[in-house]
């Protein structure tokens, strides 16, 4: 995720791959590694690894969205 290539809406958009950039958890905002900090859907799983180092965070919110968009 620190190249900016990752299985999120927003990067699958630009290559191609999606119709559209926005989130699917949450319409509210385009789904990149930054929304995952904000989206409400998230707001469980963020609030458990809250004290947690950011990439660290970062990794379990990634997977957290990639299992519920699978749903």
């Amino acid at each position: 995720m620190l190249t900016g290539h990752y299985y999120l809406q927003k990067h699958l958009h630009r290559i191609g791959l999606a119709v559209s950039p926005v989130c699917p958890l949450c319409p509210q905002d385009d789904m990149s590694a930054d929304h995952l900090d904000a989206c409400p859907e998230l707001a469980d799983i963020r609030s458990q690894f809250s004290d947690k180092d950011h990439f660290y965070k970062l990794s379990i919110l990634y997977w957290a969205a990639r299992r519920k968009m699978a749903e």
